[in-house]
């Protein structure tokens, strides 16, 4: 029995011995609510709050189970409720103002991040939460100035030690080590600011995570690439990859490297050509025909990682994109880990090359993605990978996206091969699918 399963069993024979024990109510509600049980979590909120109906946190809960049912004007109503009750109330405030963002009620959202800053001024919530805003909108000086709350805010922690470079201490004749922090797609996002400091004199170690060291290993403005899993190298001053755009901001404003970045070790272009070939071939024995040259090599990533806090939103089963496998096109799975709902999907379809599971790093796919001609993928690494390498990406994006991604624009500044399309009612991918679909084909 899992961890939640258990809490959820000792909360009910808790309430089978009190129905009027408003603490287990609330709280199995919050566990019913955190696993999906929508409904059986509003039926016991509601019956705390009918035992309690001037409890603000009790609204307060009443507005994360309605968020997390993707009731969003139920959830705002009870939040407003929870203020009402206690005026002072920060979280509400905050979480308030975070589903403002998401419904795109900007101004609103601001407002609320203001009350919950009134309150109290160097509350890290408010503060991340208006950073993220101002950067999805485009608001990058004080959105990165204000991103710095986010180490205070209890989400994000990192163990190196030391002089912290302020962006303004010269550099030159210095060692200066630059870690990695939050996903694997955002170091290769913002890799590209360290092309930035060639020109200050340091000496650049990059600390990045172990699947991404090889990749990365030859980056050009650095001097050492180490992972995570390396005893550190002596430096002089350290600075978190993510906070690189705050210090820098004053020598470069916008966005840096407006063009592939990145390069694959040709060596892997080779081998994973060799494998394509070699594959496709395969393929076109078994149909009795013979290889297409120019039939479009499409690599295909639908998941994330399931640790992902928005991977419930942002990840896709296989099955979603079969409208697109009747187009004649060489498929090939970029997937390392294929979850259980879609190994049936996977084995339905023979004519999908999976390549992901052989795929040992980051090289690999990066080696892989440059022998295709397009990569249609959901906010994983791989975007980051396939776009950062020049590669035409597809980006299948969920409402709300993730404040990197902007707002309202199927471009993106920081990937110019990117594509981005982005659902039009939030939790709904079938528009989202026929439009690629519908592309796809006039290709």
């Amino acid at each position: 029995m899992s961890y939640a399963n258990e809490a959820i069993a000792q909360c009910e024979s808790a309430i089978a011995r009190d129905p009027a024990d408003i603490a287990s109510l609330n709280q199995l509600a919050m566990l019913q609510s955190s696993t999906g049980q929508h409904s059986e979590a509003l039926r016991h909120i509601s019956a705390a709050l009918k035992l309690s109906p001037k409890h603000p946190l009790l609204h307060y809960n009443l507005g994360q189970v309605h968020g997390n049912a993707g009731r969003y004007e139920d959830e705002i109503k009870a939040y407003r409720q929870a203020i009402t009750l206690k005026p002072d109330f920060i979280e509400a405030y905050v979480n308030m103002g975070v589903a403002l963002r998401d419904m795109q009620r900007f101004e609103d959202a601001f407002e609320a991040f203001k009350q919950a800053l009134r309150i109290q001024p160097e509350h890290p919530g408010a503060r991340t939460n208006r950073a993220q805003t101002n950067l999805m909108l485009g608001n990058f000086e004080h959105g990165w100035r204000e991103y710095e709350w986010r180490w205070q805010d209890g989400h994000q922690s990192h163990d190196v030690k030391g002089l912290r470079w302020n962006g303004k201490a010269p550099l030159k004749g210095k060692r200066l080590l630059i870690h990695a922090e939050q996903g694997l797609g955002d170091t290769i996002q913002f890799v590209r600011y360290l092309d930035l400091l060639k020109g200050l004199g340091a000496k650049v170690i990059l600390r990045v995570q172990p699947p991404l060291a090889k990749l990365l290993a030859e980056y050009p403005a650095t001097d050492l690439v180490i992972d995570t899993e390396t005893p550190l190298h002596a430096f002089d001053f350290q600075i978190p990859l993510l906070s690189l755009p705050h210090v820098l901001y004053g020598r470069h404003p916008g966005i840096p490297c407006a063009h592939h970045y990145l390069n694959a070790q040709p060596a892997k272009v080779d081998e994973w050509s060799h494998w394509l070939a070699r594959k496709t071939q395969d393929r076109s024995n078994k149909n009795n025909a013979a290889p297409k040259n120019k039939t479009l090599k499409v690599g295909l990533c639908w998941s994330g990682s399931t640790h992902h806090l928005n991977d419930k939103n942002r990840s896709m089963l296989l099955a979603q994109w079969s409208p697109m496998f009747d187009l004649d096109c060489v498929f090939v799975s970029l997937q390392k880990e294929i979850r259980d709902a879609d190994q049936k999907t996977l084995a339905a379809h023979p004519e999908i090359l999976n390549a992901g599971v052989e795929f040992k790093n980051f090289d690999d796919t990066a080696g892989l993605l440059c022998n295709l001609d397009l990569v249609i993928t959901v906010d994983t690494s791989v975007a980051h990978i396939s776009a950062a390498l020049g590669i035409p990406t597809w980006i299948l994006l969920p409402e709300p996206a993730d404040w990197r991604w902007l707002r309202d624009r199927t471009d993106s500044p920081w990937y110019p091969s990117a594509k981005l399309f982005r659902q039009s009612v939030r939790g709904q991918w079938s528009d989202v699918i026929e439009t690629i679909t519908l592309q796809l084909a006039n290709l």
